[in-house]
């Protein structure tokens, strides 16, 4: 018998019934923590996805209803005028394959 096995202990080597009993309650316990972590999951995360997901439709089809037919009344980007108003010309950049 080695110098380690010898100060191992019990833990190794069998500690008895009560031992046993023990650590097999504490699986047990960890099963049904984890099962009830993911019966938690589905029944709590799951349903608020399917609802998110109704309610971002639902939304979306009842905003179409309120505002009407988008109406721009200039566009995004004015174009370049070719002088301002004090008489000075515009300059754009001319580019070689716009010619």
């Amino acid at each position: 018998m080695t110098a380690f096995t010898m100060e191992a202990g019990r833990e190794n080597f069998g500690a008895g019934a009560v031992e046993s009993l023990r650590r097999f309650l504490y699986r047990v316990a960890a099963g049904f923590a984890i099962l009830f972590l993911i019966v938690l999951l589905l029944v709590l995360l799951v349903p608020m996805a399917i609802l998110g997901m109704l309610y971002i439709v639902v939304r979306s089809v009842f905003s179409g209803f309120g505002r009407g037919a988008r109406h721009v009344e200039a566009p995004a980007h004015q174009p370049i005028p070719d002088e301002d108003g004090e008489g000075r010309e515009n300059v754009r950049v001319r580019r070689p394959d716009a010619e």
